[in-house]
């Protein structure tokens, strides 16, 4: 009798372990070991219209590609934060709304000069590109053209 207790006991606490793990708000370390967290802090209407032309520029939405397979909209490579990895190193989030504000927490980082990654708000979408997209100019045009503007103005005027 005692052992069956004992099993109920076990099943019972893994359960509502399982259950306060996946309702609590999680936070990994970006590979510049910056925190990104997920919640509901409502973000400037230009810092997500620049989250958005990344999104685009990074092809989610677009069947098949590697941001909407793993929800994942700023293509961000910040580790595994519960969900694993893809073989090049990109993050999966749980959802495409978790994967949204990890994105806008980053350029929330880069707006308030926080971000360790080496961003400045005086550098251009080319610059930009260099860091976020391995210097690919295409990503720059790409993200400067869904805000009306050339990849050599300054990201600082967007964010």
């Amino acid at each position: 009798m005692e052992d069956v207790l004992t099993l109920i006991l076990l099943i019972v606490g893994g359960y509502l372990l399982i259950q306060t793990i996946q309702q609590t708000t999680f936070g990994a370390f970006d590979d510049a070991g910056d925190l990104v967290t997920h919640d509901n802090v409502s973000y400037p209407s230009n810092l997500i219209s620049f989250a958005k032309s990344i999104g685009q520029a990074e092809g989610y939405g677009v069947a098949g590609a590697i941001p909407t397979l793993y929800n994942n909209p700023g293509d961000l490579k910040i580790g595994d934060i519960g969900f694993g990895i893809g073989p090049t190193g990109i993050t999966k989030f749980d959802t495409p709304d978790h994967g949204w504000s990890a994105l806008y927490k980053q350029l929330e980082k880069i707006a308030d000069g926080t971000t360790r990654a080496g961003y400045t708000l005086d550098m251009s979408f080319s610059d930009m590109a260099n860091k976020w997209a391995e210097g690919d100019q295409n990503w720059a045009n790409n993200v400067s053209a869904g805000l009306g503007t050339s990849s050599s103005d300054q990201i600082g005027n967007y964010l």
